[in-house]
């Protein structure tokens, strides 16, 4: 759950991810929480949305972040249908340069959607929600508490549509799986709709992992317009979802 407060009337607003106790013993959620704090703490970058505190209290877990009035991508896309070529490489550059900053501090994002994507007041764009990320090694993924690796630390997290083939046959997330994602939002704010989605996430995952085994990188572009996207667009979509993870840019 995500709330607007502010704390006075002249103070600056902030966005506070609530996580509730039942759901988080529910689901396991407690390193998840954990590390998702342990990261936002590490992480300093423009494009990303900022930690401001975080605490604890009888109900639920409680994450304080800068607030970005302009709302999401997932819901401009929603309203407008899709973005004009200028604004696409706009957002995408930004995500691109948050992803950077992520990488370089040794984790992986794993949930890059346009849900994730916030826009601030000022048209400027931040990364938000990371309870998916993780460091870039499956090695390396310890409790944030006890430096013990954990079967909730391994789980595949992340939203299908976004998810690469390697990840949905149960691989580890790495960098490039975040590359794959960053090329479907590059995909839907020009077409205005993910490369790969189906009625339900199990068809989704299915169609993702018959890509990866049969199909050509063109047949993402078979039901759009042959305008919608300018040669070197299609280009660089067809590298961020190569099916070889080694080969994606």
């Amino acid at each position: 759950q995500i709330v607007k407060e502010r704390t006075r009337s002249n103070w600056p607003e902030y966005a506070v991810k609530i996580v509730s106790t039942q759901k988080i013993e529910e689901l396991g959620y407690e390193q998840s929480i954990n590390r998702e704090i342990a990261i936002l703490r590490t992480l300093s970058h423009p494009g990303i949305s900022r930690l401001i505190s975080s605490f604890r209290f009888r109900d639920g877990a409680y994450l304080v972040l800068e607030y970005a009035s302009g709302g999401d991508l997932h819901t401009l896309l929603k309203k407008n249908g899709s973005l004009d070529h200028e604004s696409t490489r706009f957002v995408v550059g930004s995500v691109a340069a948050a992803l950077g900053s992520i990488h370089e501090r040794g984790f992986v994002y794993a949930d890059c959607k346009p849900e994730n994507i916030l826009i601030t007041e000022t048209g400027h764009i931040k990364v938000t929600d990371f309870g998916a990320c993780r460091p870039v090694t499956e090695e390396a993924c310890v409790d944030t508490n006890n430096n013990e690796t954990t079967e909730e630390d391994l789980r595949i997290e992340g939203t299908t549509a976004y998810l690469p083939p390697e990840v949905v046959v149960g691989g580890y997330p790495t960098a490039a799986a975040d590359v794959w994602a960053l090329g479907c939002v590059l995909f839907q704010c020009i077409s205005g709709r993910p490369p790969i989605l189906e009625d339900n996430d199990d068809l989704t995952a299915l169609r993702i992992v018959t890509f990866h085994l049969n199909s050509d990188p063109q047949d993402f572009f078979g039901e759009c317009d042959p305008s919608t996207f300018c040669d070197d667009t299609k280009s660089l979509i067809q590298r961020m979802l190569n099916r070889e993870v080694n080969e994606r840019p």
